[in-house]
């Protein structure tokens, strides 16, 4: 009996702390389950501010953009909104002298707002300064900067790319050129977003409705005259190939303006064909422009001849292949200017004389050669090709089409 009441006592302890256990881990499980939970709502704040910051400055950075770019038009252009908000770029003609130092008093942009400064630089100019703009939103505020210029890139080097410029295989620019790509280029690129004009949807020569009788596809016997020179100047494909002579006048002698020929998709002139701008006067002033609303393509020894001068303005590509040649016969650098949305490319001992502006990539290969300058996103010589540089002259300078050179930016990309 002893022995039994002795075991008892033993074991009662023991029997009693099976429960403290128990409540000791349902503790240490509260602890830690409340534990992750504290953590988790403690990151997931962390993150919603985070997200808030984030929105806040990304804001800002995008007012203080919108800063600049309204900085750049009213330096660069017209515009009654700036008589209120910034009057002296309306009147400046010396931005060093009349701009430098000053700041634009705050303006209001959706929620936010934004100032721009021009401090002291040493690459500030009569023509050339550096802007800073600030933009606030809800307490975040950013600052980037850049050179606004109203100078044209072609009068002043042989190549501007605002990516990149690359030679390879024996391939040369005469002179190098000087500095490093941006990394960024401008708003709506080097050539802008109205080149060519917009085309309504109602027109005859747009692409949903052409070809039309108001609007057909080039036909020599059609649309030249006994003397080879164009009755109309409007088409919906304008194809001149084989030996075609096609010529506009320099007096309308057709009865009929050909100073603007409108082409609602595709333009080509190969084969030995040529075109001949003001072919009836070789000391013409009149300013011609080819508006094509698809590619352009001079092929296969296929050649323009200008006199006065021309603007091919493309919305797509443009490509010169195989011989071809544009303003190569007269030769003045400034009688041309190729201006085109998409790539340009001059290839297969192609030559091209005057100014070039693309937002794509230009391409000058296989023994390919320009005199001239030119402006584009990204520039790529291969294969024995040349770009000559012409100090003194302006390239593309005599069209009408070099205005939106003049109106363009150049200098240092965005920074921070």
């Amino acid at each position: 009996m002893n022995r039994l009441l002795l075991k008892q006592n033993l074991l009662n302890p023991l029997k009693n702390e099976r429960g403290v256990a128990a409540l000791m881990g349902i503790v240490f499980g509260i602890i830690i389950i409340g534990t992750i939970a504290f953590n988790f709502l403690a990151e997931s704040r962390q993150k919603q501010s985070g997200s808030v910051l984030t929105y806040t400055s990304t804001n800002a950075i995008m007012i203080a953009e919108a800063g600049l770019r309204f900085a750049q038009k009213c330096l660069l252009s017209t515009d009654a909104t700036c008589n209120t908000f910034f009057p002296l770029s309306q009147t400046s003609t010396n931005w060093v002298g009349n701009i430098q130092g000053t700041t634009l008093n705050a303006v209001t942009f959706g929620e936010g707002q934004f100032t721009v400064s021009f401090p002291v630089n040493a690459g500030n100019g009569a023509n050339n300064i550096l802007a800073v703009s600030t933009g606030t939103y809800k307490g975040a505020q950013r600052s980037i900067q850049r050179f606004i210029s109203s100078a044209c890139p072609l009068g002043t080097s042989a190549a501007t790319s605002c990516l990149g410029t690359v030679t390879t295989n024996n391939s040369s620019i005469n002179p190098p050129p000087s500095g490093s790509a941006t990394g960024v280029c401008p708003a709506g690129g080097p050539v802008g977003t109205s080149i060519p004009p917009t085309l309504p949807n109602t027109d005859d020569c747009h692409t949903d409705n052409c070809p039309n009788t108001n609007c057909p596809n080039f036909n020599a016997n059609n649309h030249l005259n006994v003397n080879g020179f164009l009755t109309r100047n409007t088409f919906c494909n304008m194809n001149i190939n084989g030996t075609t002579l096609a010529r506009t006048s320099d007096t309308d002698v057709t009865g009929i303006s050909d100073d603007t020929i409108t082409i609602g998709e595709n333009f080509r002139v190969r084969g030995q064909a040529s075109l001949r701008i003001s072919d009836d006067n070789a000391a013409s002033t009149i300013n011609s422009t080819i508006l094509v609303y698809g590619t352009a393509v001079i092929r296969d020894g296929g050649s323009i001849r200008v006199n006065g001068s021309l603007a091919l303005q493309a919305a797509n590509t443009v490509v010169m292949r195989d011989a071809s040649q544009f303003n190569v016969l007269q030769g003045n650098v400034a009688d041309a200017l190729i201006q085109a949305q998409g790539n340009v490319t001059i290839r297969n001992t192609s030559q091209f004389i005057g100014g070039l502006m693309s937002n794509g990539t230009v391409t000058i290969r296989n023994n390919g050669n320009v005199t001239g300058s030119l402006q584009a996103a990204n520039v790529t010589l291969q294969n024995n090709a040349q770009l000559t540089f012409t100090p003194g002259t302006l390239p593309g300078g005599n069209t009408t089409g070099i205005n939106q050179c003049t109106s363009g930016t150049t200098g240092p990309g965005w920074s921070e």
